[in-house]
């Protein structure tokens, strides 16, 4: 149902799921409660939940995706990055 999925995995054997909270979003809502949030979270979890079901994860990181995302690659041998783009 995922086409970067699916052009991922007829690539390679294994992937890597990562989601970032991106620091520089997550700093405009005041309340840490905010509806917003909580959606994203569940949903993450619900992935994570199927994820773990197949025998992987969803690595979650939390930061600037311009320096976790190259951090998360060097430190797990990624040989290529598949994304997808949220639009804020």
């Amino acid at each position: 149902d995922n086409k970067i999925v699916e052009k991922a995995a007829e690539k390679y054997e294994s992937l890597q799921f990562v989601f970032v909270f991106d620091y520089s979003i997550l700093k405009r809502f005041t309340n840490s409660f905010d509806r917003r949030i909580s959606f994203i979270i569940n949903s993450l979890e619900i992935i994570d939940r199927k994820l773990k079901k197949l025998g992987g994860n969803l690595h979650i990181l939390f930061g600037d995706p311009t320096e976790v995302i190259p951090e998360f690659v060097m430190n797990n041998n990624i040989l290529e990055i598949f994304t997808e783009t949220d639009f804020e």
